[in-house]
């Protein structure tokens, strides 16, 4: 075709398409733009889908980094429970050899003194 024919076509086709220089004239054929516009399309696609799992990763790394402070909460409670009991078991500890000390002493025999009655 010549150049005033694919012209001719493109103003009766796509008006608007008619400023197009000569080369994207003869070289855009509906292949190419319809690979083009799939091509255009499904690239948006994939961007959105990388957005929506980028986003889905964000709340994930939210709920990890609570879980971690929670968890970084509760060692330290833990922490302090361990030194708490450990405190409670030395207190019973003493409280058992004072018992054991106690119960010691009761059991030592007075002997009578001779001579007296």
């Amino acid at each position: 075709m010549s150049e005033e024919g694919d012209t001719g076509i493109l103003k009766t086709l796509a008006p608007g398409f008619a400023w197009l220089p000569r080369w994207a004239r003869a070289n855009l054929s509906p292949r190419i733009l319809w690979s083009l516009i799939a091509l255009v399309f499904s690239s948006g696609i994939s961007i959105a889908l990388f957005e929506a799992r980028l986003s889905q990763i964000e709340r994930d790394v939210a709920v990890a980094k609570q879980a971690a402070a929670t968890l970084a909460s509760i060692n330290t409670k833990l922490e302090v429970l361990k030194n708490d009991v450990g405190h409670i078991r030395d207190e019973v500890d003493d409280q058992k050899a004072w018992r054991e000390h106690v119960e010691g002493e009761a059991e030592v025999r007075i002997r009578p003194v001779k001579g007296r009655r």
